[in-house]
């Protein structure tokens, strides 16, 4: 399978540098494993947007990404805080 580009937007790089070191390995890690392989389990198609460019979240431990995909390029949107 080819390898995706990651482009992560600096609204999110931004909101990585607020965050614990190890929250952020954490992310990284699922972030940069969508890289590898776009269509893993955890997915999940998030409601009311756009058919032309839906756009999907993923988690990772308690937080959450919401991206998209455009043609071969994964965009990271926003880093979101999961309260429990």
């Amino acid at each position: 399978m080819a390898k995706f580009n990651v482009v992560i937007k600096a609204s999110a790089e931004k909101e990585l540098e607020k965050l614990p070191n190890v929250a952020v390995a954490e992310i990284l890690t699922v972030i940069y494993s969508l890289a590898e392989n776009p269509y893993q389990n955890g997915i999940k198609k998030l409601k009311g947007k756009s058919k032309k460019s839906p756009c999907f979240r993923i988690r990772a431990g308690n937080y959450r990404m919401t991206f998209f995909y455009k043609k071969y390029i994964k965009e990271y949107k926003r880093m979101l805080n999961i309260r429990a």
